[in-house]
């Protein structure tokens, strides 16, 4: 991973000392080695830290200039690159080198404004092609590499960080109120571009920016979700295709690095990311592909070792373990805020740290996670809905008893409240005075939060849209994919396995491995209960019975541990945050009201997760606006 920057314009003499104050703000992302270079009309610069030169990671920190003359900077790992060269090949063209800059630049000779679609990779590029006096920036749909861009006059700025685009003369520096109560909220939203600056945008993943000398940057979807239950499955060959493409997936994440991690949980999504892996690899695979788990305590809800145990000795592997308990407390909330280029942060910071900085102790570089497996393997009890819809009223009854659903609020709740319409919901929310249960992936708004706010974020919220034939339970898996809290939270993930010199990778995000996972049919899915059923039949005899079998209740669950660190953090962090508040002066929240919820957390953390979450949430965006305003 890597820190990108370009200030292009019409001969901007301040373009140069402009990217190097970009690349400065984002050191966190790279700061050892690195190049500026200054073209007509504008800058270009890269930098790294210099374990990322090494085989398989980011190749050399140098502002890419291809033959013709056209610039590229990127933050890319590019994946299947003999499948791409020969697609290249038909095409005529031959890339000058094999490192992701020269790919990228490939890509553009061969297919122009399409070359973001054929590139398969986790990737933030700027390209600056000076013929044709056009540039065009993207990121891959996974959306781990952060890339933002201001818009000012004659020119245009973009940069991996959002703070140092807002410290450029001509960009405003407002702050975007709705973007900000998205922050404290945590809504995944519609308005997948904005940032919480005003002068600022946010590239989202999966989507392309054109901008040419003069004209306003332009941003268009590059990328679409694949339509899930599509009805070409094929039950006796897909378990063994799966296996086979989520073993490619991992051996391209790995094919080049001389040793990664797999960060193995106790259950179904990361063990199949190692088991696949594993096979995939073949022999000195366990060499290649090491282990690293998190280790509770006995009675803990996170407690998975005994099934992490089982899988390693299935093959003969040592695992690296992290104690939970020794893991330091959540930061100080305002030296945290200061180091922070976005106003929300992880609560899982310290735990993403230790399993980071495990990974770079055990001799890796690279860090692979089972994140997509809940959301492209599972689906929630929505499938109700279309239980209810095409008239299936014998199973919607069996399986509405299998999920341990009771009393009408759960039944309107899954079955009927996700198939209205908005007005319609609206509607009804109304006339039965606001009993009508909510939208089952929105949270419930804070009671701290003002009703006006509260309106405005219900009409930015990011809903499953449900496309032509396209199910309720289909559409909350593209849902994942297109709404904005996703890929924030895979990007702040990531930022910080970089802080510990490693870099986070998803063979689950995999385009191959999706089109798979699109093939399933519903109850594949979620069966009464039964969930990713396919992927568990992937990995059939690579995994002990133990781990592949089906559970009665969810395992594996950290709530414990952040609860015992929220009970020690808020109190600490609202005393250093006394005096006016930020968030109140913008009109998103009552401090009073606030230090109410604080209270009502306390009488009982274990049933309160979600005021827990809502009061971190308010307190690390108001220390950032404190620390940055």
């Amino acid at each position: 991973m890597s820190a990108i920057a370009a200030v292009l314009g019409d001969g901007d003499p301040a373009a140069a000392r402009e990217v190097v104050g970009l690349l400065a703000a984002v050191a966190a992302r790279g700061r050892e080695v690195g190049e500026t270079r200054t073209l007509e009309g504008g800058a270009l610069g890269v930098a790294r830290f210099a374990w990322e030169e090494a085989p398989g990671l980011a190749g050399p920190a140098q502002v890419f200039v291809g033959p013709d003359g056209t610039v590229v900077v990127a933050d890319a790992a590019i994946y299947y690159v003999a499948d791409f060269r020969r697609a290249l090949a038909g095409a005529g063209v031959t890339p000058p080198a094999e490192h992701p800059s020269a790919l990228i630049w490939a890509a553009w000779k061969a297919w122009g404004r399409e070359a973001p679609a054929r590139l398969e990779g986790d990737f933030a590029f700027v390209l600056w092609d000076a013929g044709r006096r056009e540039l065009l920036a993207a990121r891959d749909f996974h959306g781990s590499r952060p890339l933002f861009f201001a818009d000012r006059a004659g020119g245009l700025a973009l940069s991996s960080g959002l703070r140092g685009l807002a410290a450029l003369e001509g960009v405003s520096r407002e702050l975007n109120r709705d973007a900000l109560a998205e922050e404290i909220t945590g809504i995944s939203s519609a308005c997948v571009a904005e940032t919480p600056v005003v002068g600022v945008g946010r590239l989202p993943a999966g989507w392309s920016l054109r901008w040419s000398l003069g004209g306003p940057a332009r941003l268009e979807r590059h990328w679409e979700p694949p339509l899930f239950e599509r009805g070409d499955w094929r039950a006796d060959e897909a378990p063994e295709l799966l296996r086979s493409v989520l073993g490619l997936a991992v051996r391209e994440r790995v094919a080049e690095v001389e040793r990664a991690t797999v960060w193995m949980s106790g259950g179904y999504d990361s063990t199949a990311v190692y088991a696949a892996g594993r096979a995939a690899l073949g022999e000195g695979g366990g060499d290649r592909l090491q282990v690293v788990s998190m280790s509770y305590p006995p009675g803990d809800p996170g407690r998975e070792d005994e099934l992490i145990e089982a899988v390693a000795a299935r093959w003969e592997a040592q695992v690296r373990w992290v104690r939970s308990t020794d893991l330091p407390p959540l930061p100080d909330i305002l030296a945290w805020a200061a180091s922070r280029d976005e106003p929300a942060a992880h609560a899982f910071t310290p735990w993403n740290a230790a399993l980071a900085s495990a990974t770079v102790a055990g001799g890796a570089r690279v860090a692979l996670n089972g994140n997509g497996g809940d959301q492209f393997f599972g689906v929630s009890p929505v499938y109700l809905a279309d239980l209810l819809r095409s008239g299936q009223w014998r199973r919607l009854r069996r399986d509405f008893s299998a999920l341990r659903l009771r009393g009408a609020e759960a039944f309107l709740f899954w079955a009927v409240v996700p198939a209205l319409a908005p007005a319609v919901e609206r509607w009804l929310d109304g006339a039965t005075r606001g009993r009508l249960p909510r939208h089952y992936l929105e949270e419930p708004w804070p009671a701290w939060l003002p009703a006006e706010v509260a309106a405005r974020l219900e009409e930015r919220r990011a809903r499953p849209r449900r496309r032509p034939g396209e199910s309720h339970s289909a559409a909350e898996a593209a849902w994942y994919l297109t709404g904005s809290f996703g890929p924030r939270t895979i990007s702040s993930a990531a930022a910080i396995v970089l802080s510990q010199g490693a870099e986070a990778r998803s063979p689950l995000y995999d385009g191959r491995v999706l089109r798979v996972a699109a093939m399933q049919p519903r109850d594949m899915r979620n069966d009464a209960g039964e969930r990713k059923k396919l992927l568990r039949l992937a990995v059939r005899g690579l995994l002990p019975d133990s781990v592949t079998t089906v559970r009665q209740s969810r395992t594996g669950l950290p709530g414990g541990w952040l609860r015992d660190r929220l009970l020690r953090f808020i109190p600490d962090s609202l005393a250093a945050l006394r005096g006016s508040w930020r968030l109140a002066d913008l009109g998103l929240a009552d401090p009073a009201r606030l230090m109410r919820e604080w209270d009502r957390y306390c009488q009982s953390p274990e049933s309160e997760a979600r005021r827990g979450g809502a009061l971190f949430r308010a307190i690390s965006v108001e220390a950032w606006l404190r620390q940055v305003r």
